[in-house]
């Protein structure tokens, strides 16, 4: 179980990399045409991970190449969410900045994701899924990626760019500010971001690896449970983003933040002593 979620976590460490690297490009070479690079690399690693070898057949190369294929999915998608949130955020009207950025936000609910789960779980045996089905859901992964990239290559340059390109503003060092002009109040809202990030995966992953591991339930109604989660997500992402229009960012990043630390403890409660919840 260790094993699985340090090879699940190599890909975070690489999302942080990926994330500087694509935003300091996105800053030299424009939003569009560094947006479209991230979802390449992202194709590529979901084809080749739905493409590979079993451990009988290459041996310790199989796993070798799964932690390398999950490092490039992080990296990509450093670049692929930084890059969403920049562009919708410069492109979207002032006032309504909180709800376009939302409508991305709703994309981490992976209700698409969860639905599949449940549905190829649910519909085909434990041995046909661990032998062939987890690999359909990576070649389909493929078929969305090639959509996503027609639909960036139709995309414009935001105007935002533009205008630092045209008044060549562009820094060489874009994180050195941080440090010499003592942004402390960026770097902290940075921190206060990365605190949810545990406490969200701990609902949608370990929540899952769980009940499955330990409370014995059958995958599919695993899937389905995080299913479900994923759809209040969905729901509920749009009108709280909506609410930071009205009221501002401040205060729904801080009750979000308080309701993921205080709901962590009755969830752990409840799957351990009453699982069927």
């Amino acid at each position: 179980m260790l094993y699985y979620f340090a090879v699940f976590g190599t890909g975070f460490i690489m999302r942080s990399i990926g994330a500087l690297f694509f935003g300091w490009l996105g800053d030299r070479w424009g939003r569009r045409n560094t947006f479209m690079i991230p979802i390449i690399l992202m194709a590529l690693a979901s084809l080749f991970m739905g493409l590979l070898p079993t451990y009988q057949e290459v041996g310790v190369l199989a796993p070798a190449l799964l932690v390398t294929l999950r490092l490039l999915q992080g990296f990509s998608l450093g670049g692929e969410w930084g890059g969403g949130i920049t562009m919708v955020a410069e492109l979207a009207p002032r006032e309504r900045r909180g709800f376009f950025v939302g409508i991305v936000q709703m994309a981490q609910s992976g209700l698409l994701t969860t639905g599949l789960l449940t549905l190829f779980s649910s519909t085909m045996t434990k041995q046909a899924f661990t032998t062939y089905g987890w690999r359909i859901l990576f070649i389909l992964g493929v078929i969305i990626a090639l959509i996503g990239f027609y639909i960036r290559v139709r995309l414009t340059e935001t105007p935002a760019f533009d205008e630092v390109r045209r008044q060549k503003r562009t820094l060489k060092v874009p994180i050195a500010p941080l440090v010499t002009k003592g942004h402390y109040i960026l770097m902290l809202l940075m921190a206060l971001f990365l605190a949810g990030v545990p406490l969200s995966y701990t609902y949608i992953v370990y929540g899952a690896t769980y009940l499955t591991q330990y409370v014995h339930f059958p995958y599919s109604q695993a899937t389905f449970i995080t299913f479900i989660a994923s759809a209040f997500y969905l729901i509920l992402t749009l009108p709280f983003a909506y609410l930071t229009d009205i009221v501002g960012r401040k205060p729904i990043v801080f009750a979000g933040l308080i309701g993921e630390a205080i709901l962590v403890i009755p969830f752990y409660f409840f799957i351990v002593r009453y699982p069927i919840f």
